[in-house]
């Protein structure tokens, strides 16, 4: 069967910068004997043309309200032959593919492929913080009235995101592993952490080259985190200046800092929200399909959230450990 490698994500598990890395790899992934595909032509808009068009072909197969335009049946047809012809062993890298429902779809897409998934997990705390906090990023952009809101920035406004977006079906880690050998039955799948201390050289573009085993040699890394956060002191601001001055100063607030952001300034910044009890409930939700992804695949363990990302207890001699971010 032809081998294909698809990364399937998660979000906010440095897959952006796998595929800036990717797309501008071309000679050292042939050396490799791997590609990173194009669209056929005309397919996907804009992003069809970029880094990230990938993504159209997770949209084509979306059972979940996406942002990326769909490839037509005859699209998605000209790219399977395209694919089965290549003498190179494709990668396809989408955070999108992660949030599927049901794979079964994609995988008769892949049918005839020898499938190798490749997937980075993050602890949930974090992951749901950082999903939380780039749609509030998002919002910013847009300028957004729902940044409004006396609970932006706050554990408060994070729980009721992940209830709202139906979030808990992709924080399962386990359900999501299940779907993914139930609709894809892949031929291989490697599970990764995406932990500073568990990536390779604490960097998930360097990790995943070694994962795909394409040598770094010819390739350009990112220099810096592609998609930053913005830091939760933004947030609390706009928050402190609605309940302090009316809606009219918060959102012009809202407005300065999305032109600075628009800008390229960086905003970034410490984006943890739960206190340890928060972080403790979260992830006791989660502790049994963790452990049992750890036994199996050889993690880390999944919940372990270094000390220096909680926030410090009130009692004054204790004293948070460490530096870096998550």
């Amino acid at each position: 069967m032809k081998p294909l490698v698809l990364h399937a994500g998660l979000q906010k598990t440095g897959t952006s910068g796998i595929q800036l890395m990717l797309n501008g790899a071309g000679p050292a992934l042939a050396r490799a004997g791997h590609v990173y595909p194009a669209l056929p032509d005309g397919a996907g808009g804009a992003v069809g043309a970029g880094p990230f068009r990938h993504n159209c072909i997770a949209g084509s197969f979306a059972d979940y309200p996406s942002e990326f335009a769909r490839l037509c049946p005859e699209a998605l047809q000209d790219l399977r032959k395209t694919l089965l012809r290549s003498e190179s062993v494709p990668i396809l890298s989408a955070e999108e593919f992660s949030r599927q429902r049901d794979f079964g779809p994609l995988g008769a897409f892949l049918e005839g492929f020898a499938v190798h998934v490749v997937l980075y997990l993050r602890p949930q705390d974090r992951f749901a913080e950082a999903l939380y906090n780039q749609r509030n990023k998002i919002l910013l952009r847009r300028r957004s009235e729902r940044l409004l809101d006396p609970d932006l920035g706050r554990a408060a406004g994070l729980h009721r995101f992940l209830a709202e977006e139906g979030y808990g079906r992709i924080l399962d880690a386990q359900g999501l592993v299940q779907r993914i050998e139930e609709g894809l039955r892949p031929a291989r799948l490697t599970l990764r952490l995406y932990t500073p201390e568990a990536l390779r050289g604490g960097d998930a573009c360097r990790d995943f080259l070694d994962v795909v085993g394409v040598p770094e040699q010819g390739v350009t890394l990112p220099g810096h985190a592609t998609n930053r956060n913005v830091a939760n002191r933004h947030f609390a601001h706009i928050r402190r200046t609605l309940r302090a001055r009316g809606p009219e100063a918060a959102q012009a607030l809202v407005d300065a800092l999305a032109a600075r952001l628009e800008a390229g300034d960086d905003l970034s910044g410490s984006h943890a929200l739960l206190r340890r009890d928060d972080r403790a409930r979260l992830l006791g939700v989660y502790r049994s399909g963790n452990r049992a992804l750890e036994r199996r695949f050889g993690l880390s363990p999944i919940g372990t959230t270094p000390r220096h990302i909680l926030p410090a207890p009130a009692a004054p001699q204790v004293r948070a450990a460490g530096a870096g971010g998550a």
